[in-house]
């Protein structure tokens, strides 16, 4: 006959400690929750002002749109003193074929972000995310470029995608060249192993 030995989980310290953790945890996470809402609410207004009504950034990341009335003005709170979720969220969704008419100022935003800071600090590869959604054969020759220049860090990867979906010449010679880039061999390596499991 086995013996079973029940813990005592009201009277474990560690039980009660990861409990009270958990529930730090979660108070945490709701009232970053409720700054962020707070923050954003006037943008959330001025879009449904504009017909554009979505209950939170996040909601509107999700969707593919249309809502070309409100690329002018998420382009215009990009560039206001927001909290990194915030802004992260608002170049997202300009990541959609309606703001490509803000290319140019997405590509300059971008430049001008650093590349070297942690995720956590920077909306680097957010911007990454809205310019190659909003790249154009015509313009494919400055994202390669964009891809080369290894001052824009890790967030280039999320650059390669767009440039692999181009026929330029351009695109082919960049992705070409950064076959040995350590930013990014690992992840051109790993297009042609897929390659080669589908076949």
């Amino acid at each position: 006959m086995k013996t079973t030995f029940s813990r005592d989980f009201k009277n474990d310290p560690e039980w009660i400690a990861m409990q009270e953790e958990s529930k730090r945890l979660a108070a945490s996470a709701e009232e970053r929750v409720r700054q962020l809402q707070a923050e954003q609410a006037p943008l959330m207004k001025e879009l449904a002002d504009a017909g554009v009504i979505y209950s939170s950034l996040g909601d509107m990341v999700k969707s593919p749109g249309p809502y070309k009335e409100a690329i002018p003005i998420l382009l215009a709170h990009l560039e206001e003193p927001y909290s990194v979720p915030t802004r992260g969220n608002i170049a997202r969704c300009l990541a959609v074929p309606d703001a490509r008419c803000a290319w140019p100022r997405l590509v300059a935003l971008y430049r001008s972000e650093p590349g070297n800071l942690p995720h956590a600090d920077s909306i680097k590869s957010d911007l990454a995310v809205a310019v190659a959604a909003t790249t154009t054969e015509a313009n494919i020759a400055t994202l390669a470029e964009l891809a080369r220049d290894r001052s824009n860090g890790s967030s280039r990867l999320l650059l390669l995608r767009r440039l692999r979906r181009s026929k330029s010449l351009f695109a082919k010679q960049a992705l070409e060249d950064l076959v040995t880039d350590p930013d990014l061999e690992k992840e051109i390596a790993s297009w042609s192993k897929k390659s080669r499991a589908k076949s």
